[in-house]
């Protein structure tokens, strides 16, 4: 790590620990110092265990199965800051902002999970989803294509893999459709706005 970044992380921890004595801010500049500079994860860096990765993971999905959203979001954004490697801290994430309807958060968290995990179809499933509640048809029919690339034949995505293939055919149809009726419109305006007779 360079010189100009380890004075960055010695500014940080004077902001925002300035009561803190010179040994604290020293073990705080270590540990800063080992995620950016060997990139570990935060959880390794304060040897948080597995087991209460697992304990607070089954916490948030017990929060998240009872409609308690926004506490649910809270234990996924934790764990998302101690492991940000972990696919499913990052769709429990963005599961959360689906649920609350808030969509265009979701989508954003959804594609982390599709660069997270690059083979599973999932995210652009409710990426789709979460743009069709949005009314954006097209960015919803690209989702569903991006899925198409990714599913494979096994079982566990034939119901998902039945359902894309029929949205895509109603979708594609409904956009056609759509710009068909643009392009009348248009024609129509075209024919309607000639050139204006001069009276004399």
């Amino acid at each position: 790590m360079d010189g100009d970044a380890k004075e960055q992380i010695r500014e940080i921890i004077e902001k925002v620990t300035p009561n803190l004595s010179k040994e604290d801010k020293a073990k705080q500049e270590e540990l800063l110092q080992q995620v950016f500079e060997e990139g570990k994860l935060l959880k390794d860096v304060l040897n948080v265990s597995d087991e209460t990765i697992e304990y607070l993971y089954s916490q948030a999905y017990q929060l998240y199965k009872t409609g308690k959203y926004p506490e649910a979001n809270r234990y996924f954004h934790i764990l998302y800051i101690l492991d940000s490697q972990d696919v499913r801290f990052a769709m429990g994430i963005a599961a959360c902002h689906h649920m609350q309807k808030h969509y265009q958060k979701a989508v954003e968290w959804y594609y982390l999970c599709a660069a997270l995990d690059e083979t599973s179809p999932l995210p652009y499933y409710h990426i789709s989803d979460c743009f069709l509640k949005l009314g954006e048809k097209l960015s919803a029919l690209i989702a569903l294509r991006m899925l198409d690339v990714r599913i494979t034949d096994e079982p566990q995505y034939a119901k998902i893999k039945e359902k894309s293939q029929r949205m895509i055919e109603h979708l594609s149809e409904e956009i056609k459709q759509h710009r068909l009726q643009e392009q009348v419109s248009e024609n129509s305006e075209a024919l309607n706005t000639g050139p204006v007779k001069k009276d004399v």
